[in-house]
């Protein structure tokens, strides 16, 4: 009996290399889709989230945060030390257009300005400066201790 090897041309070659060479990605299809379709509203992300409501996201082997890996993938790699902080607040979006990069004392005192503290009863300016003016920065955390322990 002869075994014949599929040619590469045959139906059955040209489905087995598919399923091979393209794995299904859910989040590329998902910023592809957003980019032409939605590209400046928030890009909120269905699939499985963290505790915060953030994207929990793989691509390309890499697994990681929506908001970042479509930033990184779209516009440029966030240096170390910096975090890709949301202007819209909505934790599962994923639009790059919707993410500035800052520290983390950037991203708290974002948060104090917009009232995003619910353990605040403190006006949002009044502890802000309170926190610059007794709190020397000893090192980037500094502005966000002072929230948690005034707040």
């Amino acid at each position: 009996m002869i075994s014949r090897k599929p040619s590469e041309s045959s139906p059955y070659q040209m489905l087995l290399n598919l399923q091979i060479n393209r794995r299904p990605c859910k989040f590329r299809d998902f910023l592809d889709e957003n980019q032409v379709n939605n590209p400046d509203g928030c890009w909120l992300w269905t699939g499985g989230t963290d505790r915060q409501g953030y994207a929990k996201v793989a691509i390309d082997g890499r697994k990681g945060l929506g908001h970042r890996i479509a930033y990184e993938r779209l516009v440029e790699p966030i240096p170390a030390g910096l975090m890709a902080c949301h202007t819209c607040d909505n934790p599962s979006c994923c639009n790059p257009r919707h993410i500035k990069l800052g520290t983390n004392t950037d991203n708290q005192r974002d948060a104090a300005r917009k009232n995003r503290y619910a353990r605040s009863m403190v006006d949002p300016e009044e502890m802000i400066e309170f926190c610059e003016s007794n709190w020397p920065p000893a090192d980037e955390n500094h502005f966000e201790r002072c929230m948690q322990q005034t707040g």
